[in-house]
Formats: structure tokens, C-alpha cells, sequence
């Protein structure tokens, strides 16, 4: 995991109600950030932003499914109770 790095989003929106962002390293320049916005609004009609853009992609790649017992009676689990020195950091990473 040591070429991990981290990212900020880019927007690269055309239509002001459609969010459409790309993720890029921080450690890029000025200069590197202009030329990938430009290259990702020229070619942004080969990305594709919904699945409803990707009709031919099979379902079961992107479809998260847990089977559970039809029978089996539903359980609310308690909340479990974290540290107030760790609560911080759990809320900027959530």
C-alpha cells in the first residue's frame, strides 16, 4: 500500500444539477491539475457517470446482494459506545 496516495476531488460538471467529479493526487501542480481538467471535460462523454449509462455491463458486477433467512426475525443491534478521543476521527472518516 505504500503508492497509495491522497486525493481531492475535481469537478468537472457541464451541466450545473449533474455533480460529476474525478478524484486526482494532491501532490499534483497547478499546471497538472488544468491540463487533466481540461482532458477529462473534452473526453467526458467516454466516462460513463450512472449505471444507466452502461447497458450492456452485466448487473452482478455492480449489484451488492446479502441473502438472509426469510423466516428469521429481525434484530436491532445496541449501538456501541467509542471512546471521546476517538469519536473525532471516526466523524472525519465517516
Amino acid at each position: 500500500m505504500g503508492n497509495i496516495t491522497a486525493t481531492m476531488p475535481l469537478d468537472i460538471f457541464v451541466k450545473v444539477e449533474i455533480v460529476e467529479n474525478i478524484n486526482i493526487g494532491v501532490s499534483c501542480s497547478i499546471d497538472e491539475i488544468r491540463i487533466y481538467t481540461h482532458l477529462s471535460k473534452e473526453f467526458r462523454d467516454i466516462f460513463s457517470w450512472s449505471y444507466e449509462e452502461m447497458p450492456y455491463i452485466d448487473p452482478t458486477i455492480v449489484v451488492h446482494e446479502i441473502l438472509t433467512n426469510p423466516g428469521a426475525k429481525a434484530i436491532r443491534q445496541w449501538l456501541c459506545l467509542v471512546h471521546p478521543r476517538k469519536v473525532a476521527a471516526i466523524e472525519s472518516e465517516v
